[in-house]
């Protein structure tokens, strides 16, 4: 059995639904994915749940009361503080990117500012005195009928840091709120803490040689609102199901263990919770690779390694010999499940075929087949299966299990720690 990308692109199209951590879509998505695992004779998939945040946003309000009156369309971040019932009546300030220069000016106001609410931003905001946040999402070019308002949660890392009233809305709102000098606005925010359950596909197939030594895969399938995500991740998913397609029909001399990752949008949720429940075997996993991001017509190969500089040098004379077109092989945290791995030790390898410019879109509706084709997947699919197959086949692991102080000190970072 080889690797066929018309195979690949024809179960993207199965899951090509929006398919959000911890909802009835996610899970239809995961058992697509496991009838397609029963259909080519692998083990049995094992479905995993794993519980995440919730929770409800039963409104968000947003109206400028001066110097002129304007409700603007919103949604509030899933997690974030409630404000009284009648809601707060509060001066407005453009943060801008919360530089220190503007933070003396924030004191009690509603601050609208450039980018997400991360860890950073929280503290920032919670040092200033602020009084709530307005985070924005699109494009100015997006069309009056395009102009989605993403979903936005305050992640378990951020609510670390303080808790306030957050709003999105539509980057040509926030525009116009600055262009045309809002100084005054009511904001009304009511929600409700909850869980809800996601999911993790898993598959182990048993190696024939050095059974003790694991090799993992992974890659998330689900996907953002409004997206359907074939891009992000539903292309990765289909590629590590290729390679099991071919591992099941060449068995591997090294035991190896294939995720299809819930919730990784939310912040990694599911990866974390695989890792965690499977904690006692993770000194058995010698690398993790990930695949999150492929399919353009148009567009680069990469490779982030998260581990010693002996893995990346090896990895690079690899791509070389086998005629990868890659420019380099780069040491790094991914923004992936491969993060979840390194956090626990294991050296993680994050593959992606990332868009030329304007040639790809994540995070939004135009994240659709229009841009992929079977042959791109075809291709990122080799090259992930050809260090695959060097990497079980050595006979001598060429990589020690271990993440070097550098890699720690960026996870740490990464993880807001």
């Amino acid at each position: 059995m080889e690797i066929s990308g018309k195979r690949a692109y024809a179960l993207l199209e199965k899951i090509g639904f929006t398919r959000i951590g911890g909802t009835a879509e996610e899970l239809a998505a995961a058992k697509i994915l496991m009838d397609e695992v029963r259909a080519m004779g692998a083990p049995e998939p094992a479905l995993e749940p794993c519980e995440i945040p919730g929770g409800e946003v039963h409104e968000a309000l947003l109206r400028v009361t001066a110097p002129y009156e304007r409700e603007y369309a919103v949604r509030g971040y899933l997690g974030a503080q409630s404000t009284p019932p009648e809601g707060l009546e509060l001066d407005f300030a453009y943060g801008e990117d919360l530089a220190e220069a503007v933070l003396p000016e924030l004191r009690g106001k509603a601050v609208l500012t450039n980018g997400r609410v991360r860890s950073a931003e929280m503290e920032k905001l919670m040092r200033a005195g602020a009084a709530a946040v307005i985070t924005m999402n699109g494009s100015l070019y997006d069309a009056p009928d395009e102009r989605d308002i993403a979903d936005r949660s305050l992640r378990e890392r951020v609510l670390e840091k303080g808790n306030l009233p957050a709003f999105q809305l539509h980057v040509c709102d926030g525009f116009e709120l600055v262009r045309d000098g809002a100084c005054r606005v009511h904001m009304t925010l009511r929600t409700e803490a909850g869980t809800r359950t996601s999911h993790n596909v898993s598959v182990r197939l048993a190696g024939t040689d050095m059974p003790e030594e694991i090799i993992s895969f992974g890659a998330h399938y689900d996907s953002v609102m409004y997206s359907k995500g074939v891009y992000d991740n539903g292309s990765g998913s289909v590629i590590i199901m290729e390679l099991l397609r071919y591992f099941v029909a060449h068995p591997p001399r090294r035991t190896m263990v294939f995720n299809w990752f819930g919730s990784e949008e939310m912040g990694l949720l599911g990866s974390r919770a695989w890792t965690e429940a499977h904690a006692d075997e993770l000194e058995r996993h010698r690398v993790m690779l990930n695949v999150d991001v492929a399919g353009p017509v148009l567009g680069r190969e990469s490779l982030l390694v998260t581990g010693e500089e002996s893995l990346q040098s090896y990895l690079m004379g690899l791509a070389r010999g086998f005629g990868y077109p890659i420019s380099e092989v780069r040491r790094d945290v991914a923004s992936s499940d491969s993060s979840s791995f390194a956090d626990k030790g294991v050296p993680a390898l994050s593959f992606a075929r990332g868009g030329a410019t304007g040639a790809a879109f994540i995070h939004d509706r135009r994240d659709t087949l229009a841009f992929l084709s079977a042959d791109s997947l075809e291709r990122t699919s080799k090259y992930v299966l050809m260090y695959a197959r060097e990497l079980d086949g050595s006979a001598v692991f060429p990589a020690a299990r271990t993440i070097p102080d550098d890699m720690r000190k960026k996870l740490d970072e990464y993880f807001s720690r």
